[in-house]
């Protein structure tokens, strides 16, 4: 009978390590995602496959990783712009859209499409993000409604429509052809036409 192999202890990552997450959330835009190897890993990142396998178990974990030091920052810049009730409702709502816009400047649509088709698990992570971010539009809709500031649109229609754009359009590399319209153009085009639509 074989002795069972022993499960390997992983190191939790340090602040150097989320330091080359985030470095390497963007050079993964580069590379095939399709095809990713951890030796693809370790030379984006210029560790050695030995320091990569002392904190992640697989590429899919790197790749979670790399995702989530996203989504730590946009989660918390996000949720204090809405709990800044000191500032006006429409001036928060603005700030929500621009923030959310400016922090996704540095990715593709492409590398979002890909995300979702090989790499599920962090695509849960982003849409947990997303889930955050329309949740907070919502109030701030009603909000601004209840105070007359927007028209009064109808707060489903609005958060579907969000939702929708969030999970549906920025992640459908099809629809854009032009490899200049960047994520961040696409986001800030959408937040313009919202706001030239509710603001009274």
């Amino acid at each position: 009978m074989g002795r069972k192999a022993l499960e390997k202890i992983r190191k939790i990552p340090t602040d150097k390590i989320n330091q080359w997450l985030k470095l390497l959330l963007v050079k993964l835009q580069t590379v095939e995602l399709a095809n990713l190897t951890i030796d693809d890993l370790a030379k984006l990142s210029g560790k050695s496959k030995g320091t990569i396998y002392k904190y992640f178990e697989s590429k899919e974990e790197v790749v979670l990783a790399a995702c989530q030091t996203r989504v730590e920052v946009v989660t918390k810049i996000i949720l204090n712009i809405h709990q800044d009730t000191s500032t006006p409702v429409e001036v928060r709502y603005r700030q929500l859209l621009e923030e959310f816009s400016a922090r996704l400047s540095d990715i593709t649509i492409s590398f979002f499409y890909d995300i979702q088709l090989y790499y599920p698990t962090s695509w849960n992570a982003i849409n947990g993000v997303s889930d955050v971010f329309v949740t907070l539009l919502e109030d701030l809709y009603q909000q601004g409604i209840d105070k007359g500031l927007f028209r009064p649109i109808s707060i489903e229609l609005l958060k579907t429509l969000d939702r929708f754009f969030v999970t549906q359009v920025i992640t459908n590399q099809a629809i854009f052809k032009d490899p200049n319209y960047t994520l961040n153009y696409l986001v800030r085009d959408y937040l313009q036409l919202r706001l030239e639509g509710l603001n009274k």
